[in-house]
């Protein structure tokens, strides 16, 4: 968007990602009114996917409604700041414009674009599937999702015919391996929790599954020994 942004003004216009701050990035509390000087606990697996973006030089902003307060507005520098100094400067805002690359809130719905249509999320998708599915976790994190039909779509949609074979018996062989070299992660649902291969998912992909999990209070279970890996009960 930016850059076609650029092109219609001619300006040098900034990308930045945006993200809200009361449900996203602080806790908030159902049952506590509005208080502009006070911020929930931090919501640790959004803060530190926060972290890594400044980290990586990504120009991030609070996108908040509570910008139109003064005394909200220091709070949350402050707040910011004591979770981390590196977050101090970072702009609060509640305007929007053309450099929004994406923006992270507990209640936006995701529309596909020219479509009107709305996007499937990752959490839909994976803990309304049933007893025992199996998808794939894309690993383009601008595009993530899980994707249903794991051996076929991976064959049909991914994979090139010389990175898999049929097998002695007529089955797809090597396709798990290949999704692997190429990023991919294999996710399962298992009677409601949500089922991986930790060491098969880059950061970001284990950060994005433990914010599905804290969303929809699903415990996060190692594939190989059962042991659970995330639970947001207690790691949250």
């Amino acid at each position: 968007m930016s850059k076609i942004a650029e092109q219609m003004t001619g300006k040098k216009i900034d990308p930045w990602i945006g993200v809200d701050l009361d449900g996203t990035l602080a806790q908030q509390p159902e049952d506590k009114n509005y208080v502009p000087d006070h911020i929930g606990k931090p919501v640790k697996v959004m803060l530190d996917r926060v972290k890594e973006w400044v980290k990586d030089g990504k120009k991030v902003k609070i996108f908040t409604a509570r910008a139109d307060d003064e005394v909200a507005v220091n709070a949350i520098k402050k707040w910011l700041k004591k979770q981390d100094p590196e977050l101090a400067d970072l702009e609060v805002t509640n305007l929007k414009d053309c450099g929004m690359t994406e923006l992270w809130d507990d209640r936006a719905i995701a529309v596909e674009k020219n479509t009107g249509k709305v996007a499937e999320s990752i959490v839909d998708i994976l803990l309304e599937a049933g007893a025992w599915t199996e998808y794939w976790m894309n690993p383009d994190l601008a595009l993530i999702k899980a994707i249903p039909g794991h051996v076929p779509y991976a064959i049909t949609h991914v994979l090139e015919p010389d990175e898999w074979h049929y097998g002695v018996e007529g089955r797809p062989e090597g396709v798990y391996a290949a999704m692997r070299r190429r990023g991919w992660v294999r996710v399962l649902v298992q009677s409601g929790h949500i089922v991986v291969d930790p060491t098969h998912c880059s950061r970001n992909q284990m950060q994005e599954l433990e914010m599905e999990a804290t969303d929809r209070r699903s415990l996060l279970i190692d594939d190989k020994t059962g042991e659970t890996i995330f639970n947001p009960s207690t790691d949250s």
